[in-house]
């Protein structure tokens, strides 16, 4: 990219001398000045410095300056087509990056949360037997990891259903 704007200052430069050259030469007594010059850019210059460009019929400097103009603006237009599409590329890159992150920890708090719910509801039904389905839901419901660790607790520690529910009203 920086070879490219180094390309682009130094034919904006170019095509300045140019007009300026050829209001110079632009008297009749220059006539085989300018046509040399012309000649020179055709033959030396321009297939040195615009490889695989291909080059129009050109027998006046105001042909070689249009054309050089024309050339500039071209990669500009090129220079900010890439830039756009490395921004976007880049941009896509870290996006997909940072929502891969995000999902893998949004996946693995998630899975404990899930795994901190059955863990409650094995201890409580092993405890004291089948649960009432209002009581699974509501524990299903739990996401707050702090409040599934003191639910377990107390799944571990209650001394019926009936304690456990009243500690989770107090809790909840």
């Amino acid at each position: 990219m920086e070879n490219s704007r180094n390309h682009e200052q130094a034919d904006t430069i170019i095509v300045e001398v140019i007009k300026a050259l050829a209001d110079w030469l632009d008297s009749p007594e220059q006539a085989g000045l300018k046509r040399a010059f012309v000649a020179w850019l055709k033959q030396i210059y321009l297939p040195r410095h615009l490889p695989n460009t291909p080059m129009p019929v050109i027998n006046e400097l105001e042909e070689v300056r249009i054309m050089l103009e024309e050339r500039v603006q071209q990669w500009y237009a090129e220079g900010m087509q890439i830039g756009v599409q490395q921004g976007v590329q880049q941009g896509l890159q870290q996006g997909l990056q940072q929502g891969l992150q995000q999902g893998e920890y949004f996946g693995l708090q998630r899975g404990r949360q899930e795994e901190k719910q059955r863990d409650i509801l094995m201890i409580l039904e092993t405890r004291f037997g089948e649960l009432p389905l209002s009581l699974v839901e509501q524990v299903k419901s739990m996401t707050e990891m702090n409040l599934l660790e003191t639910c377990l607790k107390q799944a571990v520690l209650a001394e019926s259903l009936t304690v456990f529910c009243e500690q989770w009203v107090k809790t909840n």
